[in-house]
């Protein structure tokens, strides 16, 4: 009897796996050898080993079909494989192993569960699941690529962090076009005061794109195009940021959100007409994305010349550096605080340095 139900169990397995195409599957018969790859659904992603730039190295990684072949996720960033021996398999119970020459295992996922029947799937958003079989939900999913993202920002894709594990999703930069290891910028949702998407150097932050206002981020670039619907969730069990492009969008745009070695956050969205990628908006467009770029009791307004412009009753701290074009040492107060006659003027439309 136990055989009978372990060859239905078995049968039923297959018969899941046979309604997917095979190309986008892998399971624990298969192996991903260098010059292998799966394939999404509709052939708009591919994963398997690639070179970036002039680098000989070898990465696992996904990345756009359209030409010019365009990563958007590595796995073994910081552990390059320096020849075509790198294999990717996954073990009986939902673990992903990148395993080098030697044998040693260079980049293994950490999955939340395990599962006897589990596989994995490159799904047609770019995203890298591992689920069981009977998981059919993102709940579900053993593992996921979209939680540990390198320099790339995907529709579907949050940034933020889960309060129950802990697990926080951010960007980092490559090094460079020829180096996916972690570079010197991230980007983050920072979670002191209202939740604000920041760009940081190290640990300072450089560049913020502002605070939820109900509908967008209000310094996103981006976020006048009609294409993309964004989202915010701010709940007891997480708090993130994403965004989704619009039905009418999804079968006929290809973008990107990339997060430069230089710690510019780049959009790009592809072009048929021409068969490449167009830069579509920077988060450094203006002086004034710049953390903190006029210093304490000023406003930044890029509508301005020069841009930078003291609070009412304030003025210039250092006159030589403001007339030079130098505003980090920011405004002073022309009067000393009068507690008794002083009271509080309305700003509106602005972004506030913590």
């Amino acid at each position: 009897m136990r055989s009978l139900v372990s060859l239905f169990v078995t049968s039923l397995f297959a018969s899941f796996l046979s309604s997917f195409s095979a190309l986008d599957i892998l399971t624990t018969h298969k192996l991903i050898k260098d010059g292998d790859k799966l394939v999404s659904a509709r052939g708009t992603f591919e994963l398997g080993f690639f070179s970036p730039g002039n680098s000989r190295n070898r990465y696992l990684g996904i990345w756009y079909v359209a030409s010019p072949r365009t990563p958007i996720w590595v796995a073994n960033r910081e552990a390059p494989i320096r020849d075509g021996s790198g294999i990717l398999r996954i073990t009986e119970g939902g673990i992903l192993n990148l395993i080098n020459i030697t044998g040693n295992i260079v980049w293994s996922s950490n999955a939340y569960a395990t599962a006897e029947d589990a596989f994995a799937q490159l799904l047609e958003s770019g995203n890298l699941v591992v689920r069981a079989s009977n998981g059919r939900t993102t709940e579900s999913y053993l593992w996921q690529s979209f939680d540990y993202p390198s320099d790339t920002y995907m529709p579907g894709m949050k940034i933020g962090k889960n309060l129950v594990t802990g697990l926080e999703t951010f960007l980092t930069s490559w090094k460079s076009k020829d180096d996916p290891a972690p570079g010197k910028y991230s980007i983050h949702l920072d979670t002191h005061g209202w939740p604000q998407v920041v760009i940081r150097k190290g640990t300072t932050i450089v560049s913020r794109f502002g605070s939820w206002n109900g509908l967008e981020l209000t310094g996103n670039p981006a976020r006048s195009e009609a294409s993309l619907v964004f989202q915010f969730t701010y709940s007891e069990s997480e708090v993130y940021v994403g965004y989704q492009l619009r039905k009418s969008s999804e079968l006929s745009m290809l973008s990107r959100d990339v997060l430069h070695p230089s710690g510019n956050m780049q959009r790009f969205v592809w072009i048929n007409r021409i068969q490449n990628w167009a830069l579509s908006s920077t988060s450094l467009s203006n002086q004034c994305q710049h953390y903190a770029w006029c210093g304490a009791n000023a406003v930044c307004n890029s509508n301005n010349f020069p841009v930078c412009g003291c609070l009412t009753g304030f003025s210039p701290k250092s006159p030589k550096d403001w007339n030079n074009g130098n505003w980090f040492t920011g405004c002073e107060r022309r009067t000393n605080l009068n507690c008794h006659d002083d009271g509080f003027l309305r700003y509106t439309g602005v972004k506030c340095n913590e």
